[in-house]
């Protein structure tokens, strides 16, 4: 993840209008981001998805994609 011989692909507030729509609009959202991403270069795809969005996690496993990491934070 931290050193992918390439440029990255990251994707926020990458959504679908209902959760039902993740394991099909949003896997094929998904593939058509990355395939673009990979024309233009890009080595990997990071895809933020919080902890609890389990149709969300699930379409992106579904995809094959893996968790690489998660961001703990405390308000200052």
């Amino acid at each position: 993840m931290y050193d992918p011989g390439g440029p990255t692909c990251t994707l926020d507030d990458f959504a679908v209008v209902d959760d039902h729509d993740w394991v099909t609009i949003g896997v094929d959202l998904l593939r058509a981001v990355t395939e673009e991403a990979r024309r233009q270069g890009a080595a990997q795809v990071v895809v933020v998805c919080g902890h609890a969005d389990e149709a969300k996690r699930e379409a992106l496993r579904l995809a094959g994609l893996s968790i690489a990491s998660e961001w703990w934070t405390a308000p200052l």
